[in-house]
């Protein structure tokens, strides 16, 4: 307490004053222990914070890149012929079987990045029949670009 406890010691009235300053400097010490623990809290929360920030982008490529590469080599199909294509023409321009490109069709089916255009028909009458054909979204589009997929 240095030279204010000097101070209040030789004036008899101040004892009461010199009390609460006891009770003052004890808080300040209470506060400043509690102040310490906030900053250590607050730093170990920051690198958590980080490292949580690392898997999450972490995550958010693994996601971006989750296709097999049979997947990735029929989305990449669409995106260079640029119009629809059967699933017959896709099996064989990569020389799988047609429930193999099936399979994959539903993966980008199902992750939106391709679409049905049409469905197959086929006619009696004129002998003749349509395939199913299929087409790349936007969102297929996006992804072949955002994974620099463009050969």
């Amino acid at each position: 307490m240095g030279w204010i406890a000097d101070l209040l010691s030789e004036i008899p009235s101040a004892a009461k004053y010199k009390i609460q300053l006891e009770q003052l400097s004890t808080e300040n010490i209470t506060l400043k222990a509690k102040f310490e623990t906030c900053e250590k809290n607050l730093d170990r929360a920051n690198k958590e914070i980080g490292n949580l920030n690392l898997v999450i982008n972490g995550l958010k490529n693994k996601d971006q890149n989750k296709y097999e590469t049979a997947t990735i080599k029929v989305l990449k199909t669409f995106f260079d012929a640029g119009r629809e294509l059967p699933a017959n023409y896709i099996a064989s321009a990569l020389s799988m079987d047609i429930n193999t490109a099936l399979y994959h069709f539903d993966i980008l089916l199902k992750d939106n990045l391709i679409t049905q255009t049409m469905a197959g028909s086929e006619s009696s009458w004129t002998g003749t029949s349509d395939p199913d054909m299929f087409d790349l979204t936007p969102e297929g589009r996006k992804y072949v670009i955002e994974n620099n997929l463009i050969t």
